[in-house]
């Protein structure tokens, strides 16, 4: 950790005016400790041992030179208390408790007159005279041997030297404050003083990239990470395990505000958790079998009701079914459509084959056109025709075919949001990149560990007319092991396989089906 550790230093040329001032003070600092012992051995006063002393005896040779204006030395050889109690008002007097006769009064103010020099009238004697006592109390602290104040020669010359130091001082104090050694430079001595600045000044290269993490530092106080840094700092974390502590300490207080919002949970812990976690899904797939049954049992009751009202066609139906007189669905639709309709009332089927299972006429509630998006809209039109509304679920982003896109253009159509669940936050980014902001958004998650991987085969093919092999057999095997993998270990999960070739994504579509 360098000197300037902590300075408040946010811009390159607050760091330059920094040095600028190092380089004076040490210029300055040999010939303050040169005028510290001509004063002390002209006036007697005791060496200024840091620079705030040496101010103090400066101001306090200021005000003395300020009452010789005024008054004689001899004003400074007894105690001008009962001077100034002579000459205050009555009432200044009564505040503090001093009684003085008027004839003692007179005799005091009269020596206090006699003091002041021939020719220079005072307007407030008794404020000159608080000033001469104050003075004087100042440099018997400075000069423990006594005697009358005596003034340096070249005083005026000694000041501004200083008056240049000081300003010099408070401004590097300034910026050093948040420093491990802090400021308060002229609360040094003057050893201790010359010591720092040799530190700063052996750390100046410290300064060429100080600003930048300055500012850091306080985009990151700003944002409440202060403290954060702090006790990294004061543990002296490695740069390589900052990442993982910003993601403890990023639990850490998601985990605090959700137990100061909810108290409760406090008192769990995670084998409680899992416990109620486990029980939860127990009873929730429970309650879902029993309302199967439940559903079962109305709907069988349903049917029945149903089938003895059309009881006709219920007869002709099973009599063609017992005796093997069946055709098709769609004859069977078209002679029996009240029994039909209530045998299966839902039906699912590839659009090509819905021609041969229902009759073309707009019989159906409801048309559901999904995993379309490689279909012509050829392919899709004997479906639609069926149905008196029409459901298209797909996205138009990745389709293939014309359906998709064609009746997009003129259906209503809603976005959907992605819900949340634990996908790559890189893939997320990616995806967001290319066509799906504000579509999906990236979940935190307990790791950071990447959940995308790379499997190598070792596979060989015949190459298209541009050079490129498009597919290989050890490829479509191996993807098929990875969805057989992927239903048997997560069948609650979705999935998709996304191939780098019309060619291989038809093969792999073959063999997965």
């Amino acid at each position: 950790m360098t000197a300037w550790h902590g300075a408040d230093l946010a811009t390159p040329d607050r760091a330059k005016a920094a040095l600028a001032r190092l380089d004076r003070l040490d210029a300055a600092l040999p010939l303050l400790r040169e005028q510290v012992e001509t004063v002390g051995e002209a006036t007697g006063l005791t060496r200024a041992a840091t620079p705030a002393q040496w101010a103090e005896q400066l101001e306090m040779l200021a005000g003395v030179r300020g009452a010789l204006d005024v008054f004689q030395p001899i004003v400074f050889e007894r105690s001008a208390s009962d001077m100034v109690a002579a000459t205050a008002p009555r009432a200044w007097r009564a505040e503090r408790g001093i009684e003085m006769g008027r004839m003692l009064r007179r005799r005091l103010r009269r020596q206090a007159k006699d003091l002041v020099r021939p020719g220079r009238p005072v307007a407030d004697l008794h404020a000159a005279l608080v000033d001469v006592q104050a003075q004087r109390e100042v440099w018997q602290a400075h000069c423990p041997a006594g005697g009358w104040p005596r003034i340096p020669e070249g005083l005026a010359s000694i000041e501004a030297d200083h008056r240049e130091v000081q300003v010099d001082l408070d401004a590097l104090s300034h910026v050093l404050v948040g420093t491990e050694a802090g400021g308060g430079l002229d609360q040094l001595t003057w050893t201790d003083l010359a010591d720092r600045l040799r530190r700063l000044r052996l750390d100046r290269s410290a300064l060429d990239t100080l600003p930048e993490r300055t500012a850091l530092l306080g985009s990151l106080e700003r944002r409440g990470l202060g403290p954060l840094v702090a006790d990294l700092t004061a543990r002296r974390v490695p740069a390589g395990l900052v990442g993982a502590e910003l993601e403890l300490a990023w639990w850490s207080s998601v985990f605090e505000e959700i137990l100061r919002q909810d108290p409760a949970m406090a008192g769990y812990d995670g084998a409680a958790l899992a416990r109620l976690v486990a029980e939860f899904r127990a009873l929730d797939r429970r309650h879902l079998g029993d309302r199967a049954v439940v559903h079962r049992v109305s709907a069988r009751e349903s049917l029945r009701l149903r089938l003895r009202a059309a009881d006709e066609q219920t007869q002709a139906l099973f009599g063609e079914i017992v005796e093997d007189r069946f055709t098709s669905l769609r004859q069977a639709v078209e002679r029996y459509p009240d029994v039909v309709r209530q045998l299966r009332p839902c039906q699912v089927a590839a659009p090509m084959l819905v021609p041969h299972l229902v009759p073309p006429s707009r019989t159906e509630d409801l048309v559901i056109l999904d995993a379309s998006t490689h279909l012509s809209i050829e392919t899709v039109v004997a479906a639609l025709a069926r149905g008196r509304q029409l459901l298209v679920v797909g996205d138009t982003r990745c389709t293939s075919g014309t359906a998709l896109g064609e009746l997009a253009a003129v259906l209503p159509s809603v976005a959907l949001h992605a819900d949340s669940s634990r996908r790559d936050p890189h893939l997320t980014a990616f995806l967001a990149e290319h066509g799906y902001a504000g579509r999906l958004t990236a979940t935190p998650l307990p790791s950071t560990a990447a959940l995308l991987r790379l499997d190598v085969v070792d596979g060989t093919g015949m190459p298209a007319a541009n050079g490129a092999v498009e597919s290989t057999q050890a490829e479509v095997e191996h993807v098929v092991d990875l969805v057989v993998e992927h239903a048997l270990t997560r069948p609650e999960e979705s999935l998709a396989v996304v191939t780098a070739s019309r060619l291989h994504a038809d093969r792999v579509r073959e063999a997965v089906l």
